[in-house]
């Protein structure tokens, strides 16, 4: 389990009386590598699905989930336990 700030569906930080909430930050870590763009993380230039400019394109589902489990076994994440979590609609 990762610790992390939490952000909202808004990319805000999430405050509770009037300090930052840490906690599980693990699936908000998958969603910022699905829909970040390659060359928006200093850590690793490569990693980035790109996922919305995938989605206004003729998308293949089988193509996209295939750059989902490449880009989250990069950061070290195991694609089985979030793929339920993932949805092309």
């Amino acid at each position: 389990m990762a610790k992390d700030y939490l952000i909202d569906t808004y990319g805000n930080f999430v405050i509770e009386n009037g300090d930052f909430v840490v906690g599980d930050s693990e699936l908000q870590e998958v969603a910022e590598i699905i829909e970040s763009h390659p060359g928006e993380w200093k850590e690793d230039p490569v990693i980035g699905c790109a996922l919305t400019t995938m989605l206004k394109s003729n998308f293949d589902p089988i193509r996209i989930e295939q750059k989902i489990k490449n880009h989250l076994t990069r950061d070290g994440k195991d694609y089985e336990n979030f793929k339920n979590n993932i949805t092309f609609t």
